[in-house]
């Protein structure tokens, strides 16, 4: 899971850690269409503390990347575009999601970068 994992520390000692957080800047329109769909523009908050690397670790290994990046400079926030797909859904230990019963998962798909294909 980004953003949390277990990781080795030195001593061997394995612990479960919030290693980067952040805060969800979430702004969503009304669901419409045939299927009900709703556009939402967001933002990625950086909160104080957290390391980045772990992310990036992270991502590159989930993407396969075959370099790390080495240098970067930390934002105060990622912009993105979002389309709610669904909204009260229940989630199955399965991992599939249901409308009844009525639950408090918001299914999304994120678009990054903002304005971006």
């Amino acid at each position: 899971m980004l953003g949390r994992r277990l990781q080795e520390k030195r001593t061997g000692t394995k612990i479960f850690s919030p290693f980067f957080r952040f805060r969800v800047q979430f702004s969503q329109g009304a669901m419409s269409g045939e299927i009900p769909m709703a556009r939402a523009e967001c933002k990625f908050l950086a909160v104080a503390g957290s390391d980045e690397a772990v992310l990036l670790e992270d991502l590159q290994k989930t993407l396969e990347a075959k370099q790390s990046v080495k240098n970067f400079t930390k934002i105060p926030d990622l912009a993105f575009d979002a389309v709610v797909l669904g909204q009260r859904k229940s989630r199955y230990p399965s991992g599939g999601f249901s409308s009844n019963p009525p639950g408090d998962w918001i299914l999304t798909k994120i678009l990054l970068p903002k304005g971006g294909d």
